[in-house]
């Protein structure tokens, strides 16, 4: 989507807007990169599976035809692989399940060892046998605690630091594609 200086200033303000002031461009054409593409709108179409890319494409550029504006120009690009049909009953591949079940297993040792730990008494982890601290590791209440307590032994700037730094680190994975 683009807005030449023909179109009127309104949809220029609407269209500068939409791809938040034009903090990157991007075509289609561009290689991958790290950065958002505010400059292309991402739209979904259900068309029957029978309809290939180029059909998709041809059809959209002829409905599109008849709402161009004069100084906004819209180009539909349809690549081969935005094109899927969704696969009713499909099993999930070994590997998916290994996963899933890895991940379940440390659910559910997170969820005994934090009942275990709620419901029994144990004052400090250091004396307590090999086996009761394996399992105490995962509990969710004292790793919280451990998260969230502050030393007398730390620069209280350290943490404000990593505060930062991971804000940083979420936003930069969020812009990318």
């Amino acid at each position: 989507l683009e807005a030449t200086a023909a179109a009127l200033p309104s949809l220029r303000a609407a269209v500068h807007r939409m791809q938040a002031g034009a903090f990157v461009r991007s075509k289609h054409s561009d290689p991958g990169h790290f950065a958002p593409r505010w400059s292309t709108l991402r739209w979904g179409l259900c068309v029957p599976a029978a309809c290939n890319d180029s059909e998709v494409e041809a059809g959209l550029r002829h409905f599109l035809q008849g709402y161009q504006l004069p100084g906004i120009t819209v180009d539909p690009v349809i690549k081969p692989g935005m094109c899927y049909t969704t696969q009713r009953g499909t099993v999930l591949p070994f590997l998916t399940l290994v996963t899933l079940g890895f991940f379940g297993g440390i659910l559910m040792l997170a969820v005994v060892s934090t009942m275990v730990d709620t419901n029994s008494n144990y004052p400090n982890a250091e004396k307590l046998e090999r086996r009761d601290r394996a399992v105490l590791a995962f509990s969710l209440r004292r790793n919280w605690q451990a998260l969230v307590s502050r030393r007398t032994d730390e620069l209280p700037v350290i943490h404000g630091i990593r505060s930062v730094f991971t804000i940083m680190l979420f936003a930069a994975h969020k812009l990318m594609p």
